[in-house]
């Protein structure tokens, strides 16, 4: 479920991980766990659109950094139902920073 570069983006080691579910949610933000899980239900329901979402994970020295995760259903049982999900994840921070910034200079412009 978990790989090396996975750990490495999370600072974290592979022999730390647990390949269950729970120990995944358990490094999302609170506050982006609603969406990040109806973006995925939304996806395993067939809607014919890639998983694509920005969410905040804990890393490994206990700082949040921004993450985007990129996927589709690569595989269907017998009765069409999701088999597996493929994704990437990707540090976003740079780019969720450069927007924070952007937002916040034009913010003064307009006062």
């Amino acid at each position: 479920m978990f790989n090396q570069r996975w750990c490495d983006l999370l600072g974290l080691a592979l022999n730390e991980v647990e390949n269950f579910s729970n120990f995944w949610k358990s490094l999302v933000h609170s506050d982006d766990f609603t969406r990040l899980n109806n973006a995925i239900r939304s996806h395993l329901a067939n809607d014919g659109s890639a998983l694509n979402v920005d969410y905040r994970m804990r890393h490994g020295d206990g700082r949040w950094i921004w993450v985007n995760t990129y996927g589709r259903v690569v595989a269907y049982n017998i009765a069409g139902r999701p088999l597996r999900l493929s994704c990437i994840t990707r540090d976003i921070l740079k780019r969720k920073t450069l927007s924070y910034v952007s937002v916040s200079r034009c913010s003064c412009l307009t006062l």
